[in-house]
């Protein structure tokens, strides 16, 4: 308990001194360079690769890229798109430190998270801070207030409630669609062999389970632990179907399934029976994240946003949450519920789950009218025909901000 007191602790102060800071520093520099900063809570996080690779194909500033481990975002970079490193216009890699964050935080004119990295006052003028996001899914999600004014969403239905947690109430949500669903539908055939790398055959169809977390150790500043629904290893005295009958529905469909961990959690799924691979295999196999997903045949989730990404390809979605009231208690679920825009999706029943399994297997797309209806329940952003996410990104950015940035190709 005293731990856990004493990480809140140091938590607020460190927020606190940033906030004077990068406030202090965005009163004093009136003038700033013409460098767009990219940075994450983790080196792999599609939104911000994807996008800093559309920026130097368009942006007339660096492109720079505060990375944990510059080697490994290089490689990521190369995996999405070979020989970025070869150039005049290269994407810098530079190691993070705090004291670097904060002074391109100041000097940058755009900067580009995934999560709230920072506690700051809203940049405004001469700065545009644009919050890629990591989702916006139906599950609660409170922050610290932060610089960024412009978000970027793949769905309307929950984004007024996100930005209320976020203090970010006077952001403006462009509805371009999140860049990482690119990778999602950039089919090369080349890809599909690498399958045989993280064991899977590529001639039979798969399933990914890609659950949000319920427990994380260490996660943020000092030793924080979140503890949210029910693990799923935890005996169940409902009739509802657990873990093993996902794996035991997809045998007999003779359907290949395979867990995708979230990167905090610390719950060992494979410990359940379920073959589990990590981001870290994935990228070593020569896929990104999102690239492995748009191979698989079908996706099993629950309250994580993921699976609003994965409507884009148009297959089946199951949303398996057995803990649901557990989980809606402890994290708290936005308005309106999840059942209510998602409801015909719950593989609530041993014969759903059959029923999902039964459809893929025979090439078709589970509840197909509902999931077209989810669709529109959530307001799903629809990509524009002739461009990529990224592109309509970076055409809105430039369109809109043009008085501001002037260094656009």
């Amino acid at each position: 308990m005293f731990s856990m007191q004493l990480a809140r602790i140091k938590r607020r102060t460190l927020y606190s001194v940033e906030w004077l800071l990068l406030g202090l520093g965005f009163w004093i520099v009136r003038r700033t360079a013409a460098v767009a900063l990219f940075l994450g809570k983790e080196d792999d996080e599609e939104n911000l690769l994807v996008t800093a690779l559309e920026l130097q194909r368009r942006y007339g500033g660096q492109v720079l890229f505060l990375a944990h481990n510059p080697a490994l975002v290089r490689s990521y970079l190369n995996v999405l798109s070979p020989g970025t490193e070869i150039g005049p216009r290269a994407i810098r890699i530079v190691q993070r430190t705090r004291y670097r964050t904060v002074l391109y935080f100041i000097f940058s004119e755009l900067v580009f998270t995934s999560h709230i990295e920072m506690s700051s006052p809203k940049a405004r003028g001469i700065r545009l801070h644009v919050h890629l996001t990591h989702g916006l899914g139906p599950k609660r999600y409170i922050s610290t207030t932060s610089s960024e004014l412009t978000w970027i969403s793949a769905s309307t239905v929950w984004n007024g409630l996100h930005l209320l947690g976020c203090h970010a109430s006077d952001a403006e949500m462009l509805l371009s669609g999140l860049p990482r669903q690119d990778s999602l539908t950039s089919f090369r055939p080349d890809r599909l062999s690498r399958l045989r790398l993280l064991g899977l055959d590529p001639d039979l169809p798969f399933v990914v389970w890609v659950p949000t977390y319920r427990s994380t150790k260490g996660y943020g500043l000092g030793t924080q632990t979140v503890e949210e629904g029910t693990p799923f290893n935890a005996t169940r005295l409902d009739n509802r179907p657990s873990p093993i009958d996902l794996l035991t529905q997809a045998k007999a469909a003779n359907v290949q399934l395979v867990a995708k961990p979230h990167p905090i959690d610390a719950d060992r799924l494979e410990k359940l029976g379920i073959r589990s691979i990590t981001n870290s295999e994935i990228w070593s196999a020569g896929l990104s994240v999102y690239e492995f997903l748009g191979l698989s045949t079908g996706m099993v989730s629950d309250y994580s946003s993921i699976w609003i990404d994965y409507l884009e390809t148009g297959r089946s979605i199951g949303l398996f949450c057995p803990d649901y009231e557990a989980f809606a208690s402890s994290r708290g679920m936005l308005t309106p519920d999840l059942s209510e825009v998602a409801g015909r999706l719950f593989l609530d029943s041993h014969t759903t789950l059959s029923d999902f399994f039964r459809e893929i297997a025979n090439g078709g797309v589970f509840r197909q009218s509902d999931l077209r209806e989810c669709r529109e329940r959530i307001g799903f952003v629809e990509r524009k025909s002739d461009r990529t996410r990224a592109q309509s990104l970076v055409d809105e950015l430039s369109h809109r901000y043009s008085r501001r940035i002037d260094m656009w190709n």
